[in-house]
């Protein structure tokens, strides 16, 4: 964390390593986590699609610099994005964090992964790259459009597994709309070199977000 530094990823201030467990300080971030933020408005579902838009835009800013920092995040999920008084997104949890040596990170024996979010490659050759962040980063707008419900509830993480192992596709949830479902299928494509980097999915936000924008301008 001490060689990241950008706006949407969460600042390390200082770490203590004279008592176990070690203490970190980071930025307090009143609004907790985006999962549960967005659980809180499940039921209404009330806020707006620019709003909904606008948090994948900022990790998917936050994720563009990783990438270039060539850096992997290897958690890339709701419950790890954090929320200021201002509701600004910022990644956190960077316990499974790595830079790449080469052109990836391979899995350790006792890693713990969060499987719905891991794409194949990891399971079929254990290794990780930023595509593989790509890959969570489509299940984690699942996690925004659908209000934080768990991804694919039909599947168990065991059938979960089975399925992108036999490249079978998975799909966007119903209540999608399909210039998101879109972006979601570019993330899930099943080689990882085919899968866009972080820079072109902010570019495809950004001309789903303007229009959006603009329908608010009054004239």
């Amino acid at each position: 964390m001490w060689k990241l530094s950008h706006e949407k990823l969460l600042k390390l201030y200082a770490v203590c390593l004279q008592t176990k467990p070690v203490f970190i300080v980071t930025e307090y971030m009143p609004q907790g986590n985006l999962k549960k933020y967005l659980q809180a408005h499940q039921k209404e579902k009330d806020l707006p699609f620019p709003q909904l838009v606008d948090f994948a835009l900022q990790i998917c800013q936050g994720m563009d610099y990783m990438e270039r920092k060539g850096c992997v995040h290897r958690d890339l999920r709701g419950e790890n994005i954090l929320l200021s008084a201002m509701m600004s997104c910022k990644i956190g949890d960077f316990g499974l964090a790595r830079f790449l040596n080469n052109s990836s990170i391979a899995v350790s024996a006792d890693a713990q992964i969060p499987i719905r979010w891991t794409a194949p490659e990891v399971f079929q050759m254990q290794k990780y790259t930023s595509k593989s962040d790509i890959w969570s980063y489509g299940v984690l707008l699942v996690e925004i459009i659908t209000y934080g419900k768990i991804p694919f509830p039909n599947k168990t993480n065991l059938q979960y597994c089975q399925d992108i192992k036999n490249r079978k596709a998975l799909h966007p949830p119903a209540e999608s709309p399909d210039n998101l479902s879109y972006i979601m299928g570019m993330c899930w494509r099943y080689q990882p070199e085919s899968r866009p980097s972080f820079c072109e999915i902010e570019q495809f936000l950004l001309d789903l977000l303007n229009p959006a924008l603009d329908d608010d301008v009054v004239e």
